[in-house]
C-alpha cells in the first residue's frame, strides 16, 4: 500500500469490476499481483465473490416475472390518465404571484413572523454578555478588575 492507498483503492475498484466479470487482462494481472501482497485487498476481494456468488444464486431460484395483460391494461389507463393531468395542468393560463388570493394573507405573515421573532432573539441573544450571577457559576473577571487587583498587590508589597 502507497501512502495514500491509492493501490488500494484501485484493488478494490477492480475487485468490483472483476465480480461483475469486466476486467481486461491487464487489469486482471495487476489485480492478482495486488491482492497475493495486500491482505485486506485479498480480503475485500473474496468478500465481493461471494456477495457476487450469493446473488447468482438467488437469481437463479428467483422466477421470471410476468405481466398479465390486464396488469398491462391498468398501467397503460394509468399512464394516460397522468398524461391527460399533466397536459391540463400545463394548459391553465399562468397567474401572477401578486394576484393570487392569500399573497399577503394570514398563510404567508404567520411562518414569516415567527421567523422574524427566531432572528431577533438569535441577535439579542449574541450580542448580551452572558450574567454573572455569583463567583460558584464559573465567575470571570475582567481585565479591568484583573489589573485593579494586580496594581493593589504591587502598592502593598511596596509598602511592606
Amino acid at each position: 500500500m502507497n501512502w495514500f492507498g491509492s493501490s488500494c483503492r484501485r484493488a478494490h475498484k477492480l475487485a468490483r469490476l472483476a465480480a461483475a466479470g469486466c476486467l481486461s487482462e491487464p487489469e486482471r494481472v495487476w489485480l492478482t499481483r495486488h491482492t497475493g501482497i495486500c491482505s485486506d485487498c485479498r480480503y475485500y476481494a473474496a468478500e465481493v465473490n461471494v456477495v457476487r456468488q450469493f446473488l447468482q444464486a438467488w437469481e437463479r431460484t428467483t422466477p421470471e416475472p410476468t405481466v398479465t395483460a390486464e396488469l398491462s391494461a391498468q398501467w397503460q389507463k394509468a399512464i394516460e390518465t397522468e398524461a391527460r393531468l399533466a397536459i391540463e395542468i400545463a394548459s391553465r393560463p399562468r397567474v401572477p404571484a401578486v394576484e393570487r388570493p392569500g399573497w399577503l394573507g394570514i398563510d404567508r405573515a404567520v411562518p414569516v413572523s415567527l421567523v422574524l421573532i427566531w432572528l431577533v432573539a438569535i441577535g439579542f441573544h449574541l450580542n448580551t454578555p452572558p450574567i454573572r450571577s455569583s463567583p460558584a457559576d464559573g465567575f470571570v473577571p475582567t481585565l479591568q478588575e484583573v489589573r485593579l487587583v494586580v496594581e493593589w498587590l504591587i502598592r502593598t508589597r511596596e509598602a511592606a
